[in-house]
């Protein structure tokens, strides 16, 4: 458990650190999940231990604070997003599973296939193309 709390504290101040450094909701969303996805490749082991799918990301969500730090960074921007207010929970969740699921599953791919058939290059093409997506769905 204490291997699980320092990756999210790392990964905490990395997603903190992409959020702060933009203004507009769109490219603090873009860049913190582009934090996760660096995160999760230069830090494969704790990737793995946080993201793996024996983890149950609910029960450690709500069990570690750090772990619930870096859902709420999220959260606070995924909500910033919505122009219709109020923005319900449901709504916020929704969409942070849908960012989540996305780029979890790419990092998997890759993770799992590292020399596969995309390059860097494209992969971050890939990335951004999902963030860019989802966020111009959230008020569609």
């Amino acid at each position: 458990l204490e291997l699980t709390r320092r990756g999210y504290q790392i990964l905490g101040k990395a997603i903190r650190e992409a959020r702060d450094d933009h203004e507009k909701p769109e490219d603090k969303m873009e860049a913190m999940w582009v934090a996760y996805w660096n995160f999760a490749f230069s830090h494969k082991e704790f990737y793995q231990l946080m993201y793996g799918v024996d983890m149950v990301c609910c029960t450690v969500k709500n069990s570690m604070q750090e772990a619930e730090q870096v859902s709420a960074m999220l959260g606070d921007v995924i909500e910033s997003l919505f122009t219709k207010k109020p923005v319900s929970e449901d709504d916020i969740c929704m969409k942070y599973y849908t960012y989540w699921s996305i780029i979890h599953g790419l990092i998997s791919i890759n993770l799992v296939r590292p020399n596969g058939r995309t390059t860097d290059e494209l992969n971050q093409q890939i990335l951004k193309d999902a963030i860019k997506g989802i966020t111009l769905s959230i008020n569609s």
